[in-house]
């Protein structure tokens, strides 16, 4: 299936007919599909400027139209924090490769489960194991990943206040909300601290053995939450493999860039609460 930039002009011409046949106008997504202008206009608000298939544009506007969101689920690491953005300093200061180290720290964002970095998020593998690794590949590196560290790279993380403001605001419309992240488990005293007072549930991979985008993770974090319809779900991350993840657990998914207006991401989203 090819991409589609879907552009307001098309939602217009839509007006002029009473139904719109999905072949019709996006001749590359196989479907006999039939939804209503109206519904196709809301697609185009929804993800006008966006670079989406056609067809999961369209089932994320067909799904707000038929679904209440009730429960809205956060990452950690760059969505509820500062961007990693913030350990270049650090990078610099302990002399290190830059190149090197981003490319040792690709691991993060990998779906491929073997992995040296998915074990660590696992918790099939210890840091120091896996920083004694990365010395090898990038030379003083250590003190980035160990968690007594004064330069560990989740230490250097802040809470963005204005996001726990989102989450207090989401809990006190009275939708549920949680944290799945992809963590390590010697660094859980570095974050852990105090959100279970603000989530509903904290899920972290290392304690369960599961990552995103593995599926298992998805299905934990809605029997946790008691989830009966993942479509009723909208899942916040900032790499776009675990927002497919999300997609294919069949919820609603919104890719946190660094730019993003999450506020009105989340709106656009379905998160009624958040409009007013």
């Amino acid at each position: 299936m090819g991409e589609w930039v879907i552009g307001l002009d098309d939602a217009l011409q839509s007006l002029l007919v009473p139904s719109v046949e999905l072949r019709d106008l996006i001749p590359s997504v196989e479907s006999q599909r039939e939804f209503s202008a109206e519904q196709f206009v809301q697609c185009c608000r929804h993800q006008a400027g966006r670079r989406c298939s056609a067809e999961a544009a369209i089932e994320s506007a067909l799904m707000q139209d038929q679904v209440h969101i009730e429960t809205v689920m956060f990452d950690y690491s760059g969505v509820l924090t500062t961007g990693f953005e913030v350990l270049l300093p650090i990078v610099e200061r302990l002399g290190l490769d830059i190149e090197a180290f981003a490319l040792g720290m690709s691991g993060a964002k990998t779906a491929d489960p073997n992995h040296s970095w998915a074990k660590v998020e696992r918790g099939e593998l210890a840091i120091a194991a896996y920083a004694e690794m990365m010395e090898s590949e990038v030379p003083g590196v250590s003190p980035l990943f160990l968690p007594d560290s004064p330069d560990n790279l989740m230490a250097a993380l802040g809470l963005r206040e204005d996001r726990l403001e989102l989450v207090h605001e989401i809990s006190a419309a009275g939708l549920n909300t949680a944290v799945v992240t992809n963590n390590v488990a010697e660094w859980r005293p570095l974050w852990l601290d105090g959100l279970g007072d603000v989530f509903d549930e904290v899920i972290d991979s290392s304690a369960v053995g599961c990552r995103k985008p593995e599926p298992e993770i998805y299905a934990l974090a809605l029997r946790r939450l008691g989830v009966a319809d993942p479509a009723s779900v909208v899942f916040i991350d900032d790499f776009e493999s675990n927002i497919a993840g999300a997609h294919k657990a069949g919820m609603v998914g919104v890719h946190c860039t660094t730019d993003i207006d999450l506020r009105l991401a989340l709106v656009e989203a379905g998160v009624a609460a958040l409009a007013a």
